[in-house]
């Protein structure tokens, strides 16, 4: 990734559309279909210069304070941003990671996010599985085969 590059995506429906989403994106499809993928999103990778503005925020949840929490964070419009642990506070209930994920949708689609896990992310039975099945970070997938 380039510093200040703005760089534009599709989200898949499903990861037999990755490749379709991908191609349709960077203007090399040549399917007449109805998009497969989501709406195009963007984000700009961080500058090398300063300022250089970071956000920091932790034990997230899902409550309105959450929301206040991400708009406030949006308006100081971070080049960064860190969330460390206790993301979601699903606590064994998978489809709340979900919920998290589209409470979170305006903030972390435009913006790189690097994401750490808590003790919510690991205990009621959440044993990390939720966590690391949405939060993949380039260092899980640089030792991937195919």
């Amino acid at each position: 990734l380039e510093p200040g590059r703005t760089y534009y995506y599709r989200l898949p429906r499903s990861a037999e559309d990755t490749s379709a989403a991908a191609a349709e994106v960077s203007g090399s499809s040549s399917s007449d279909s109805p998009s497969i993928a989501t709406k195009v999103r963007s984000f700009t990778f961080p500058k090398q210069a300063y300022p250089f503005t970071v956000g920091l925020a932790a034990d997230l949840g899902q409550t309105a304070v959450t929301n206040a929490s991400l708009a406030d964070l949006a308006s100081f419009d971070p080049d960064a941003c860190l969330v460390a642990g206790d993301l979601s506070y699903a606590d064994g209930w998978p489809f709340r990671w979900d919920t998290f994920g589209k409470l979170a949708e305006p903030l972390f689609s435009e913006v790189p996010v690097v994401v750490t896990g808590g003790n919510h992310e690991l205990g009621a039975s959440e044993n990390w599985l939720h966590y690391v099945a949405r939060w993949a970070l380039p260092a899980d997938l640089a030792f991937e085969t195919s």
